[in-house]
């Protein structure tokens, strides 16, 4: 691990430690509410662009343990699998990149610039510090093996499941991702249900096209 790595790597366990002695302090009546040091320190290092970079280099590199993403990163190649990816696991999976433009319902500028910057530097992603929190099994099994049309499709799946009916939805995956069809769209939606513990809708049967039709018509 780079010396600027295990920088950031620092700087975040002292930002988790500093806020779980916040916490600790609230749940205990014997103990006083806050303490100005911890708070100043968590302030300082919040506001700073440490956390933010350390959670996003430390994703990139799971990513690309998990062959989700290459060891050579390129930009803007990879900028919109890395979107989509990330979406998907901060929408459904439990993931946190510390950045509050970097929401699952909006493409983060933030995160392009920082996977530039990492393309550029050529910087070793490291992807010992990810959360406990985040669902990295099951975020694998559902995005392993997927193209980045696939990727897409399922991050407007999953961020706005729940809001639309089915078909609807399908409809909405379908003009909102790039080079996604209908096909793709309802297939990605039944993937993310799965996925989220629900059952894939059942999707109504294609009827005959128009131009089959038009021959059993002058058949009569």
């Amino acid at each position: 691990m780079t010396r600027d790595i295990r920088r950031r790597h620092a700087a975040l366990l002292a930002l988790n430690a500093a806020s779980a002695r916040l916490s600790r302090r609230a749940r205990d009546p014997a103990r006083p509410a806050s303490d100005a040091s911890d708070a100043r320190e968590i302030a300082g290092l919040a506001s700073s662009d440490i956390a933010p970079r350390v959670c996003l280099e430390a994703f990139v590199g799971f990513l690309q343990d998990n062959d989700l993403l290459p060891r050579a990163l390129q930009y803007p190649e990879h900028d919109a699998r890395l979107q989509g990816l990330a979406q998907i696991a901060q929408a459904g999976f439990g993931l946190d990149l510390w950045d509050e433009d970097c929401l699952p319902w909006s493409r983060s500028s933030s995160l392009s610039a920082a996977l530039l910057q990492i393309a550029e530097d050529g910087t070793e992603c490291d992807a010992s510090f990810m959360p406990a929190s985040f669902g990295a099994r099951a975020f694998v099994s559902l995005v392993s093996g997927k193209g980045d049309a696939w990727i897409g499709a399922a991050a407007v799946a999953i961020r706005d499941r729940g809001s639309r009916e089915p078909g609807e939805l399908a409809r909405h995956v379908a003009s909102e991702a790039d080079a996604c069809d209908m096909d793709l769209a309802r297939r990605a939606i039944g993937d993310v249900e799965e996925a989220m513990g629900g059952r894939r809708p059942e999707w109504p049967r294609k009827g005959p096209g128009l131009l089959r039709r038009g021959l059993s018509m002058l058949a009569r």
